[in-house]
């Protein structure tokens, strides 16, 4: 598991209030119970913790946590290449 996913699934864990063991990087985050205002929660907590603001369209462009780490990975790659 990479970091960016790790990260991903200690957030989904807090905000699912479920066992980061229960979180998985391969089912998509409806199905792991994230509704729209977990949604809203987990894009504004992803920002609090990696500095990556994100879209909640991003959620359903990338429904899966390991979908979702290889998009903020790659996001935060063009960020630090601007800079």
């Amino acid at each position: 598991m990479s970091q960016s996913e790790q990260c991903l699934v200690d957030i989904l864990a807090e905000l699912t209030e479920t066992g980061a063991g229960s979180i998985s990087v391969t089912a998509t985050l409806d199905q792991q119970g994230v509704d729209s205002f977990v949604a809203l929660r987990l894009a504004r907590a992803i920002q609090e913790r990696t500095g990556v603001e994100i879209e909640l369209e991003s959620l359903f462009d990338y429904p899966t946590v390991r979908q979702l780490a290889a998009y903020l990975d790659a996001h935060a790659a063009q960020l630090a290449g601007a800079a």
